[in-house]
């Protein structure tokens, strides 16, 4: 049987995270054999500074020409360095509203969100990464400027509570097929037992560190993934359900752990 072609889609207001952002994007999209789309927005405020109707057509037209030949160079150079070919549009248009139609409208298996260097991507209204982690029911890739996916490069993959490696998602089957072993298994868990160490080998493919739940979880999370060169962590959205506290810590692991973020996909079957 062939395997699953994926489909990516990379959201992004042409801020200064696009390069890594997309660059991340062709990473992934070469481990898992997935084709990508990047989808470019912008608010009308901030294009139209004129009220008049003829001027604000010629300032949204403007913008599209400029912004479609930033597009393609971009683009270009990703299919001459990489060999990936990357289909690109750009709208003009309420950004929460253009999300949730080309959502429901293309059902990409995987969002890619660039994160910027103090926050997330945010849009009029919102923070785009809650709305999307809200609508989107597939695999969601946050990329951290300073820790990306580097195209052609071994992965050096963290999960963060996640049992059973294999059967999580289908999209991280791949992956580990082409990650540096042993993976690193990370658990914050509200009862450390009779677990004296942190560190504690499973087994020769996995190492898992443990950690009790506490006020700096996340701290010590992050100076682990950061000594063993995790550049990509795993969380399972699903999973989290049962652990009210994480699920509430997920924001907090997005903005403050300094490596590219995969959330996993989540059993939502309708747009809304």
């Amino acid at each position: 049987m062939e395997n699953k072609k994926y489909k990516i889609a990379v959201f992004t207001e042409l801020k200064d995270t696009i390069n890594t952002t997309l660059n991340s994007s062709v990473g992934l999209a070469k481990l898992i054999n997935a084709e990508i789309s990047l989808l470019c927005l912008e608010n009308p405020i901030d294009v139209v500074k004129k009220d008049n109707q003829l001027s604000a057509m010629r300032e949204i037209n403007g913008k599209y020409t400029t912004v479609n030949k930033t597009l393609e160079t971009l683009t270009q150079s990703v299919a001459k360095d990489f060999g990936v070919n990357v289909n690109y549009s750009f709208v003009v248009g309420q950004i929460k509203d253009e999300i949730k139609k080309y959502i429901k409208e293309q059902q990409p298996d995987i969002i890619v969100i660039g994160k910027r260097k103090s926050k997330l991507l945010k849009m009029a209204g919102g923070n785009l990464t809650k709305y999307v982690l809200k609508y989107h029911p597939g695999t969601i890739l946050i990329t951290n400027e300073n820790n990306t996916i580097i195209p052609n490069k071994i992965l050096n993959l963290g999960v963060l509570n996640g049992n059973n490696l294999i059967d999580d998602i289908d999209v991280l089957k791949p992956l580990i097929s082409q990650t540096q072993k042993p993976i690193k298994s990370f658990k914050i868990v509200d009862d450390l037992n009779a677990t004296t160490d942190d560190h504690l080998s499973i087994d020769t493919e996995t190492v898992e560190f443990v950690f009790g739940q506490s006020s700096n979880s996340i701290e010590a999370l992050s100076n682990y993934l950061e000594k063993s060169n995790v550049n990509l962590l795993y969380i399972n959205r699903t999973k989290t359900k049962s652990n009210n506290t994480l699920k509430k810590d997920i924001n907090t692991m997005i903005n403050e752990l300094n490596v590219s973020v995969l959330l996993s996909a989540e059993n939502k079957t309708t747009f809304v």
